[in-house]
């Protein structure tokens, strides 16, 4: 290890022995290029998420799924998901094609990134942050509702959250309440001219004098740092921290109602839609608890630069969990719900299997309507 290395290594984790700091920062630099190399597979699931969730969408927007606020926040989490796989791609794409461009043009001859494309990028990570924030907040918003009407079913205000008009206007109360946030990460970064790049003569892939204007992004600094990192103290709390306690809290409940329903024998489309939601909130707990862990673990580690590297970096190893959970959506959907399945084989053109009751109940209803009606005519015959 050279000179440099070393006092780079001693300035990442201070007051750390050689021997264990040395240790940190080879898991750091692991995690780093794990990081990096997860990310291609983030860019694969995000393809094929954006098809998933498209068709996930396709079905929850029928006129026979809209009825409920269940299939209301399902539309809002499909779109969140569809909104943050796009933003993905148009962010890695771009970083693809210059990796492509390194193998097949000398480094010196490839043109800087253009101003619509690192615009668009910017736009894209604050679009991708916000969906992946505003998701978890509508899985957990769909989990307390539900948990609040099994909990009290008898109780009008509470039970009439189940149409679908209330679950419109509590998604876009959570929806406004969240916005802001939005406008905070693209805020973060600007985009400024750098410096005019000029093509070398020996470059044959660009036209002969070629120049074009380089961009760089910024970090703004307009209000301060205070303001800065109040927000992003607040943004731990509400998008990382309150979701790792409120979700196992929201699950708990929601399965002890379920257990509670089986034993007094009242299982039904309401306890289909509980399973439902149970399996989405335990979901979503295990795609985001890691990172509420991370989070309160950065708190008391914050003024050790290696240290917060390397939660960072396994951070971002995390991430992936968030990307196949809002890809496997409809999956669970599928499986779960008999009213999505009947949805999917309409729009085939396939014949709907009624979940109906058990064939024993349905031959025991249908001889005593017989009985009834036999009765009812010899009645009227006499």
């Amino acid at each position: 290890m050279s000179t440099t290395q070393k006092s780079l290594v001693e300035l990442n984790f201070p007051g750390f022995s050689s021997d264990s700091a040395n240790f940190w920062q080879a898991i750091s630099d692991f995690s780093y290029v794990l990081s990096n190399q997860l990310d291609y597979l983030n860019f694969i699931i995000s393809i094929f998420g954006i098809i998933c969730n498209i068709f996930h969408l396709i079905v929850l927007t029928r006129k026979s799924m809209r009825q409920l606020s269940i299939n209301i926040f399902m539309i809002g989490i499909a779109i969140c998901d569809l909104g943050r796989m796009a933003s993905l791609i148009i962010v890695l794409a771009p970083q693809y094609y210059k990796k492509y461009q390194i193998q097949n043009i000398p480094w010196y001859c490839i043109t800087p990134t253009f101003y619509p494309t690192m615009v668009s990028t910017n736009i894209s990570n604050a679009v991708s942050k916000f969906s992946q924030e505003l998701s978890v907040w509508l899985g957990v918003t769909m989990a307390i509702l539900r948990a609040l009407v099994i909990k009290y079913p008898l109780k009008p205000r509470i039970n009439c959250l189940i149409n679908a008009k209330y679950g419109i206007r509590i998604m876009l109360l959570v929806t406004i309440f969240i916005l802001p946030f939005w406008y905070f990460h693209y805020w973060q970064l600007t985009v400024q001219e750098y410096k005019l790049w000029i093509s070398p003569l020996n470059c044959s892939n660009n036209p002969p004098n070629y120049s074009q204007m380089s961009y760089t992004f910024m970090v703004t600094d307009a209000v301060g740092g205070t303001f800065q990192k109040i927000i992003l103290l607040s943004e731990g709390i509400l998008f990382k921290l309150a979701p790792s306690i409120l979700l196992p809290i929201a699950t708990i409940v929601l399965v002890y109602e379920l257990k509670k329903s089986k034993k007094v024998k009242m299982s039904n489309s309401n306890d289909k839609s509980t399973r439902l939601v149970t399996f989405f909130t335990l979901s979503f707990f295990i795609a985001t608890a890691p990172l509420g862990i991370l989070y309160v673990m950065e708190f008391f580690v914050y003024d050790i630069v290696g240290l917060v590297n390397l939660i960072s970096n396994v951070s971002n190893v995390f991430q992936v969990l968030t990307i196949i959970n809002g890809t496997v959506h409809f999956l669970i959907c599928f499986f779960m719900s008999s009213q999505y399945r009947n949805t999917v084989r309409r729009m085939f053109g396939m014949k709907e299997v009624m979940s109906s009751l058990p064939r024993k109940e349905v031959t025991q209803t249908k001889s005593v309507v017989s009985s009834v009606l036999k009765k009812s005519f010899s009645n009227k015959v006499g």
